[in-house]
């Protein structure tokens, strides 16, 4: 590619991107019915496989609940076939991801302190 690139028979390419192939984090913020049972939302949410974790939190939000998506079609159908539909739930925003950090290595460093130590034990 870069020999024909070089001798200009090539002036350009583009790239297809497969959308289906890329994923995107999705926050749902939801408010329950007051007094209704939150652990049965949470087993409702739980089982659909787009769902990767929900969280019960304190203050004015009942749960966080991070999802998995493709696309916005995918999203839309989620909540209008699944996550609207659960009795008890009184509302829900939205949070798209747009950009994050690596997570943290809490463990790195205690277990190079470790090795280090270990590797002195043995000279």
């Amino acid at each position: 590619m870069s020999q024909l690139e070089r001798a200009a028979f090539i002036a350009g390419y583009s790239v297809k991107i497969n959308w289906g192939g890329y994923t995107q984090k999705v926050y749902v913020s939801i408010t329950a019915v007051a007094d209704h049972d939150l652990a049965d939302i949470m087993c409702r949410l739980w089982v659909m496989p787009e769902v990767r974790e929900v969280t019960l939190i304190t203050g004015d939000l009942d749960l966080l609940v991070n999802l998995k998506m493709y696309d916005q079609e995918h999203l839309r159908g989620l909540l209008m076939h699944h996550i609207w539909q659960i009795v008890g739930l009184q509302g829900a925003s939205i949070q798209i991801s747009m950009a994050a950090m690596p997570a943290k290595r809490f463990a790195d460093a205690p277990l190079e302190q470790i090795e280090q130590q270990l590797g002195r034990a043995d000279s």
